[in-house]
């Protein structure tokens, strides 16, 4: 929020690092970042601290959020899977977003700017822009006005588990209802231990008058492998890391009029 470091705009590590010190007396990181210094120079620990906080691997679940995500070494995955209890700002339930190595290989397209073009706000607003399915050319809720969504899409429920050898994802949403009110969205991940692999499989019920699913994907990465059943259309799309700015990025989609795809994701 305070520019007083020089890591880059997305790197909160500093500001976590000085609440951290501030609760808890002790570092989050190994580096010590400065921002420490300059909020709390003059303050002295004199009261009881909160435990500090350690790192989680395996299966983390935030229920009420709808967010789970599950952290190995080198790999984090972070699934979308919420009831809107507020106005929604983006289309994006089950959506999935993927980190390797440190770096945010499968990601959504950001925000952009809140005052552009009307199809530039459906595209970064939308759901076009993120990693799960549309029907057809179809967002999963109706667009209004500016930042008015109706017809909410509500998560049904959601699992997160451990086996021996994988972690499992499950979750279901009431989505695409003001096309048919009883459509569902079922998405199941499966994430193999110890190797960069996932199976995700897609199953829409209600589809109405047979219309194409498409299991979309964004990616900037060459040594990402996706092998799929469906239909493969890969075509350049857009993402905005920073406010206002716009990069390139492949966006590869897979497309089926069954009610149900599959894809293998895995790095090469």
């Amino acid at each position: 929020f305070f520019k007083l470091n020089d890591c880059d705009y997305r790197d909160y590590r500093p500001q976590l690092d000085a609440l951290h010190y501030l609760l808890t007396s002790e570092h989050l990181y190994d580096r010590q970042y400065e921002d420490r210094e300059w909020y709390l120079c003059e303050w002295k620990a004199n009261r009881q601290m909160y435990p500090p906080i350690k790192k989680q691997f395996g299966c983390i679940s935030f229920d009420k959020g709808g967010y789970y995500c599950i952290r190995e070494k080198d790999t984090f995955s972070f699934i979308r899977c919420g009831r809107h209890k507020d106005r929604p700002a983006h289309a994006d339930n089950l959506h999935l977003d993927i980190w390797y190595q440190g770096e945010n290989c499968l990601f959504d397209g950001g925000s952009y700017k809140y005052n552009t073009t009307e199809k530039l706000l459906r595209y970064f607003m939308g759901t076009e822009s993120h990693n799960t399915i549309m029907l057809e050319g179809h967002d999963q809720m109706l667009k209004g006005d500016r930042f008015i969504w109706y017809n909410w899409s509500q998560a049904e429920w959601s699992s997160l588990k451990e086996t021996e050898d994988t972690y499992i994802f499950e979750g279901k949403v009431s989505c695409f209802t003001y096309l048919n009110k009883e459509i569902k969205h079922s998405r199941k991940i499966v994430k193999w231990k110890n190797t960069c692999k996932w199976e995700i499989e897609d199953c829409i019920d209600g589809n109405p008058k047979n219309m194409n699913m498409r299991q979309l994907w964004h990616t900037n990465k060459d040594n990402l492998s996706l092998e799929s059943n469906g239909e493969t259309v890969d075509t350049e799309q857009l993402c905005s890391n920073y406010y206002g700015q716009t990069t390139k990025c492949r966006q590869i989609e897979f497309q089926t009029k069954n009610s149900s795809i599959k894809t293998i994701l895995q790095f090469i």
